[in-house]
């Protein structure tokens, strides 16, 4: 290790100061107001509240952590804390919060389902080099994100494009003006499969997609992929191959039910809170993975999904129950 850098255990760097601040339950989150609700979830501001006797008391900035989804969130403002399971972390030596923030991310944690990840946390152990340093990596890392942010805003557009030919071609599935015949995802559906509960490492034989491989409109990130070994008898069952649909059945409530459909011809297997749903004659892979992501498709998801300690859950019998409008151009050319 460098001169200077020291590594040094969690709970030695880092202070847990959830404890005495008042927790807003989310039925109490309004649209609008005077301070934002930061939570555990994926959106950065769950809601407002004009309550000032909610306000975070620790000193700004601090680091969020979502006990259950993983997230983590910078915040440099006055701001209420979600409901249970958002964790508020600061430095309790000298450490640069923004450095601090990027290298928590790169901890491994395993994926605990509904369990809490915050142990994993507790017993890593964080690089600290000189202040000056953690500055200049956290200004470099600063840059870096916001050419991310640029590259997901242009991702988004595009993706905002395909949902308005969609809405074109076919009309507003909610109202379905063209009387397109309605039939069930199962109707449209050759096959289903859960994904391998195996565990994923740095090393193995095969990429491995996870839910966090897909963003929110569907498009495929494999910027942070894990890897697995499968036995020549899993091969077929557990990767997917071109024209795939994999759908996110555990998240949570705001990402559960996120779709993307695969296209490539490289071998990847597929985590075990992914289904794998494969499509028969009748219909294109995109036009269900379009439907899926639509707003009309999230408010189905959203109101079939059981939430359980702030995780949400679709199962595939209840997937393939999803009624479709089957629009002419939506089938596949006989």
């Amino acid at each position: 290790m460098k001169s200077g850098w020291r590594k040094i255990h969690f709970e030695d760097v880092v202070s847990d100061e959830t404890g005495g601040n008042v927790k807003s339950p989310q039925g109490d989150f309004q649209s609008s107001g005077l301070y934002p609700i930061i939570d555990q979830g994926k959106s950065f501001v769950a809601g407002y509240t004009n309550d000032k006797h909610r306000l975070c008391k620790s000193k700004i900035p601090v680091i969020l952590f979502g006990d259950h989804t993983k997230c983590f969130k910078y915040i440099d403002f006055p701001f209420c804390l979600g409901a249970d399971g958002t964790k508020i972390l600061r430095p309790k030596i000298e450490a640069h919060e923004k450095y601090l923030f990027y290298f928590l991310q790169t901890i491994p944690m395993p994926e605990a389902g509904y369990s809490r990840h915050f142990k994993y946390l507790k017993d890593s152990e964080i690089v600290l080099p000189p202040i000056q340093e953690q500055k200049r990596i956290a200004a470099i890392l600063d840059q870096a994100d916001a050419l991310r942010r640029l590259r997901q805003r242009a991702i988004d557009r595009l993706n905002m494009l395909g949902q308005a030919i969609f809405y074109e071609m076919f009309g507003d599935p909610a109202t379905n003006p063209k009387s397109w015949p309605i039939v069930t995802i199962k109707e449209l559906t050759a096959s289903t499969q859960y994904g391998t509960s195996s565990k994923a490492g740095d090393v193995g034989n095969f990429p491995i997609l996870r839910m966090g491989n897909i963003n929110e409109s569907g498009a495929f990130d494999y910027s942070s992929l894990k890897y697995i070994d499968l036995s020549a008898l899993d091969i077929e069952k557990y990767t997917v191959r071109d024209g795939d649909i994999l759908f996110n059945r555990t998240n949570s409530p705001d990402l559960v039910g996120k779709t993307g459909v695969y296209r490539g011809n490289s071998i990847y297997a597929f985590a075990g809170y992914l289904v794998r749903l494969r499509v028969n004659e009748k219909a294109v892979p995109e036009y269900v993975g379009i439907y899926l992501n639509s707003p009309f498709g999230k408010k189905i998801l959203r109101n079939m999904c059981k939430t359980i300690i702030g995780m949400a859950n679709i199962n595939a019998k209840e997937l393939l129950t999803i009624p479709v409008p089957l629009g002419a151009k939506s089938c596949k050319d006989d």
